[in-house]
């Protein structure tokens, strides 16, 4: 059977989820170039159909797709072709089930934009890493507040999916909606560990870093609020998506203001150099403390 034909019956017509007999095939390809190329050939032309089942679950084929399949295969395509997901002829049909359309195409867009950006999938390194991420232990200098502010992107591009619990009444939206809750707990506990090393961080940074790592806790804090709006719909339909859903506090705003404080202090730079000398001078003390330790023992040894 053809990638086209296996494609065509992912996306039937018919309001229901694609098959696994059509899927493992389409996961398959993306372990090949040439076979990858040609499962999104043909995925690009029904995106071009004027059925929206045949469009959302064109749609949710390649969302599967780069969640299950290969490696980064999925959005390395993706992030080299810029209009792929355009859905201009979309635009023109006033409806819910457009906006809908438009906007899961949208998010789906922004992934595969960031990942050019970033070469980092970082739903994909949540799932692997799930006590430690790539953010938890990324430096300032190597990009930590870039890598954080792609993440605030992307989150912000899913939670624009937005649905009302009655929207989500049948087999596609339910699988679109199970996804889109997966990808948000973990870029979501990404963001949490990212912002947690800003944090430690965030009293030796310059003045530019500091500015931006204030814009980035602000963002979190109002990103926090969106998340638990989200996901409570998520909490009231897990008897139909089978996911678990923790529950996730409210960031505390007072925070913001502190940091804001901080930053705005007119002896800034004194503070700053002040904290990084006691922090030098700690982690000397350490080091001179276990090497007289180290010397005691090897003492005690020959005596």
């Amino acid at each position: 059977m053809s990638y086209e034909k296996v494609v065509k019956g992912a996306t039937k017509i018919k309001v229901a989820a694609p098959k696994p007999k059509y899927i493992e095939p389409i996961l398959s390809a993306t372990y090949h170039k040439n076979e990858l190329k040609e499962v999104m050939s043909a995925l690009h032309t029904r995106l071009g159909d004027s059925a929206w089942s045949i469009v959302y679950k064109s749609l949710l084929v390649i969302h599967i797709m780069i969640r299950e399949g290969h490696q980064d295969a999925a959005l390395s395509f993706l992030s080299s072709r810029s209009g792929f997901l355009d859905l201009q002829h979309i635009r023109n049909i006033k409806s819910g089930d457009s906006r809908s359309l438009l906007r899961y195409g949208k998010y789906l867009s922004v992934r595969s934009r960031e990942f050019g950006s970033t070469k980092m999938d970082f739903v994909k390194d949540a799932q692997i890493n799930k006590d430690k991420g790539a953010l938890r232990k990324l430096s300032v200098d190597k990009g930590l507040l870039r890598e954080v502010e792609s993440v605030e992107t992307q989150i912000k591009a899913l939670i624009s999916c937005r649905f009302a619990e009655a929207d989500i009444n049948n087999d596609i939206v339910l699988t679109c909606f199970r996804m889109l809750v997966n990808d948000l707990l973990c870029l979501y506990q990404t963001l949490n560990e990212g912002v947690i090393n800003i944090l430690e961080h965030y009293f030796e940074m310059s003045k530019y870093d500091a500015e931006r790592a204030l814009e980035i806790y602000k963002t979190f804090v109002t990103l926090t609020t969106d998340v638990v709006n989200y996901l409570r719909i998520a909490k009231h339909l897990e008897y139909a998506t089978k996911l678990h859903v923790p529950t996730i506090r409210h960031a505390p705003v007072a925070l913001a203001d502190s940091l804001e404080d901080y930053l705005n202090d007119p002896n800034f730079e004194v503070n700053r150099s002040q904290y990084l000398a006691e922090k030098e001078y700690k982690n000397n003390g350490n080091v001179v403390s276990k090497q007289s330790k180290q010397q005691d023992q090897q003492q005690q040894q020959q005596d």
